[in-house]
C-alpha cells in the first residue's frame, strides 16, 4: 500500500511543477519561446544518436523504427517552427 501512495503522491507532485512550469512558460515572450525551441532541437540533434540507442534499449524497437517512429516524431515540430520566417 506504501507503494501506491507513494506513487499518486509523486504523481500530484509532478501535476503541480507541471502547471507551475506552463505559467512559467506562457509568461514568455514569443521571441523567447522560439530561442527556446531552437536551443532543444539543436539538444536534440547534438544527442540524437544516443537518445536512438535508448529507445531501443527501452523498447526493443529497431534503430530505424527508434529513429522514424519517435525522435524524428518529437523532433519535427521545433524543427518546422525553425524552418518558417518568424518576424518578431
Amino acid at each position: 500500500m506504501a507503494d501506491v501512495r507513494s506513487s499518486f503522491s509523486e504523481a500530484k507532485d509532478a501535476m503541480q511543477r507541471a502547471r507551475r512550469a506552463f505559467h512559467a512558460w506562457s509568461r514568455r515572450q514569443p521571441a523567447d519561446r522560439l530561442h527556446c525551441m531552437r536551443a532543444l532541437r539543436e539538444a536534440i540533434a547534438a544527442q540524437s544518436e544516443q537518445i536512438v540507442a535508448d529507445i531501443v534499449a527501452d523498447t526493443g524497437k529497431p534503430p530505424l523504427d527508434a529513429l522514424g517512429g519517435d525522435l524524428l516524431v518529437t523532433w519535427s515540430p521545433s524543427a518546422t517552427m525553425s524552418a518558417r520566417q518568424w518576424q518578431l
